[in-house]
Formats: structure tokens, sequence, C-alpha cells
């Protein structure tokens, strides 16, 4: 079973592919795949961080993670900047996550706590990236990530 970490990482996904978003957008969960490689526009869904409190809660303790959506899109660097570049997809992704609590299981909804920007070469190509960062908090029993508690 999964935990319910990955259970609201995978709803997330879902709400990414669920239509909608700019024309030939592919998910995945790879941070690391190739931007040569990579189909353009792209997100790259991944977790950063996981803390965990066990202030006033036990045996339930709660959790949080940084969920992070690392846009991708090809550029001309003498035409635009990469925040121009990367800014549809960066409210779209905004639209589908802020404040859904991915599932049932955030306590509250997914909050957008930070963006940062790169440009990146690749092969021939000039790729914007974006990390658009989302706070998720939840629940689980102190000794079972897969149980809420």
């Amino acid at each position: 079973m999964a935990s319910r970490r990955e259970l609201a990482v995978q709803a997330a996904k879902a709400l990414l592919e669920a239509g909608g978003g700019p024309a030939g957008l592919g998910m995945h969960r790879s941070p690391a795949r190739s931007l040569e490689l990579d189909e353009l526009p792209a997100g790259a869904l991944y977790v950063v961080e996981e803390t965990v409190s066990l202030e006033n809660i036990q045996p339930q303790v709660e959790r949080s993670f940084l969920l992070v959506i690392q846009w991708r899109v090809e550029m001309d660097p003498f035409t635009e900047s990469p925040d121009e570049a990367l800014d549809p997809l960066l409210a779209w992704g905004t639209k589908q996550l802020a404040g859904s609590d991915l599932g049932g299981i955030l306590i509250e909804g997914a909050a957008e706590v930070k963006i940062e920007w790169e440009v990146a070469e690749a092969g021939e190509k000039t790729v914007a990236r974006a990390g658009q960062q989302f706070l998720c908090r939840y629940y689980t029993h102190q000794s079972d990530m897969e149980d809420a508690g």
C-alpha cells in the first residue's frame, strides 16, 4: 500500500493530467529527466522535503511536505524572459492545485509558497524552468505512514 504522501502526490498528478492545460503538456515524476529528451512543454512532479510535528497530537502526527512542479518550456532568449515563457503554466498549475485537498488527504488545501526560475541550454534549444512549490499538510498515525491515525 502507498503512503498517504504518495497518494496525495498521485492525486496532484491526476489533477494536472485531467485536461484543460496547455496543448501537448506532458507530466512525469522525474526532475532528473534530460531537458534534451523531454518533450516540451512538460511538468515534473516530485517531493523535496517532509517534516513531522509531534506536538499535542500523539499517537497521530502532523506531517507537511513541499510538492514541486518543475515546469519546462522552450523559449526564445532574444524575445522573452523565463517568467514570460512560464507564466501560463504557473497560472494554470495554481488553478489546478491551490486549495485542493488532493483526494481528501490534506488537512487544508495545498498552499503555493514559492517559485524559482532558471534557464538552461539543452542542445540547440533554450529551456526555461520554474519550480512551483506547494505546502501540503496531512495526518498519519505516528508509527504508520499509510494510516490517518
